[in-house]
């Protein structure tokens, strides 16, 4: 089950990335790498999303329905998890 503290640990690495996107543009860093970085802030958001998804998905949803479609559940939270 996830729990409220891995959320927390991925919003707190999202707005370090945010930090320093901002820090990048202040200066005037090179685009590509101000880019690079605002990459990362939206890997991070991906997996934050992810998160949130199997955690209702396991929580909302799963408990609510028969076994087989526990079972594609499932298989999707694994594919994309």
């Amino acid at each position: 089950m996830i729990e409220k503290k891995n959320v927390i640990h991925r919003l707190k690495i999202i707005k370090g990335h945010l930090r320093l996107v901002t820090s990048m543009v202040e200066r005037g860093d090179n685009c590509f790498d101000i880019i690079q970085q605002s990459r990362a802030v939206r890997g991070a958001l991906r997996k934050l999303n992810l998160l949130i998804l199997e955690k209702h998905l396991r929580i909302c949803v799963f408990k609510n329905t028969d076994k087989k479609q526990q079972a594609l559940i499932t298989s999707f939270i694994n594919h994309y998890a």
